[in-house]
This record gives structure tokens, sequence and C-alpha cells, in this order.
């Protein structure tokens, strides 16, 4: 019903092994072949291994281009102030921005409310900007989103699997997304050699 609006803010959520960060790669790839620069800040992964993971499903993230920059932090050595001045740095220029696995910055803070006020600064900081950015973080069992900032976001994509019959199962699924009709419900979606796809 006309995509997600630019400078849209999206929560990318679900359980471990449910195609979350591959959805991240085709927004940025999106973006790359359309000439837009792209941002990814992963909390997950070290930048040769998330280059690695990306060219399995064909995605080339090599930063020589200039359309993509990759930044690795590492949670243990963060100082929020300065993270949130180096992603400022950062986003000059930038279209799309992808924060994979936003929930652990909450380790870098020594309670909740602080985690809380980061994120909401962070949000805003994209906002500002006019960058359409996908916020991707993990949930637990039983857990859909995470309701603390649920309602900063102007979206909410669940990924989700089930098993049926000692078959796994994959399913997306758009809960909101302000400004843009979308479909009801669960549809199938599966994991092949050329990412996500999803079922018509």
């Amino acid at each position: 019903g006309g995509s997600v609006l630019e400078g849209s803010i999206i929560l990318v959520t679900g359980e471990a092994g449910t195609g979350k960060t591959l959805f991240g790669f085709h927004f940025i790839q999106a973006g790359i072949e359309k000439g837009e620069k792209g941002l990814i800040i992963s909390l997950n992964e070290e930048k040769p291994t998330l280059e690695r993971n990306a060219r399995h499903f064909g995605f080339d993230f090599t930063e020589d281009k200039g359309l993509l920059k990759i930044l690795c932090v590492p949670l243990i050595d963060m100082i929020p102030d300065e993270h949130l001045i180096k992603i400022k740095e950062e986003l000059e220029g930038v279209k799309r921005v992808v924060v994979d696995g936003f929930p652990c910055y909450l380790h870098a803070f020594d309670n909740e409310n602080e985690y809380k006020i980061f994120m909401r600064t962070l949000i805003s900081l994209c906002r500002s900007e006019g960058i359409t950015s996908i916020f991707i973080g993990d949930t637990a069992p039983g857990e859909r989103y995470p309701a603390d900032i649920a309602h900063l976001a102007d979206g909410i994509i669940i990924l989700s699997s089930e098993e049926e019959m000692g078959v796994k199962r994959r399913f997306i699924e758009v809960v909101k997304m302000r400004g843009s009709a979308h479909t009801i419900g669960k549809k199938l979606c599966d994991i092949t050699p050329n990412g996500l796809e999803i079922s018509p």
C-alpha cells in the first residue's frame, strides 16, 4: 500500500533465526541499488562476519563503493554520549540506517531507564535527519515486540517461526505501518540462497 514512508522508524523483531538481519540486508541493498547511502550499526557481529554473511546471500557490502558504512560497536568499551556523537557524524548524507541488535545497548547502562533515554535519543536523531531506519531486535519466547519503545516507532514488523509436523515454517507480519495500507495477519516467508522470499 505504498511501502514505508521516507523518514520512518521501523521495528523488526522476532526470535533468533527468523531472518531479521537478512531483512535488514535487503533494506540496505535496495537503497544501494537506488544510489542511496546506507549505514549498518551492528551490535551482534564483527564486520568480517557481517560481510561474510551478506555475501552468502549475494549482497556485496564492501565499503569502497561509497554507499555503505558499517559500524560495529564493542559494547564493553562504549561510552553512550561519545557513541551518539559518532553516529551523528556517520549519518551525514545517509538515507537508510539499520541498527541490528538494538536491545544489546541495554548492557551498556547501569539501569533500564538510562537505556530508554538513550534509545529515545537515538531514534529522535534518525527521525530529525529524515532517515528511514530499521531497528532490529530479538524477542523472548512469547514476546511479540519491545513494548517500552514500540510507541516511538512508525511501523512494527514481526518475523516468527512455527514447527508443523516436523517442518519449520517462517512468517512475516506487519503489525502497524503509519501512513501506509498493509495486509493483516501472517504471510509465509522462507530463507533461500537469494535471501528472504515472501509468499503471495
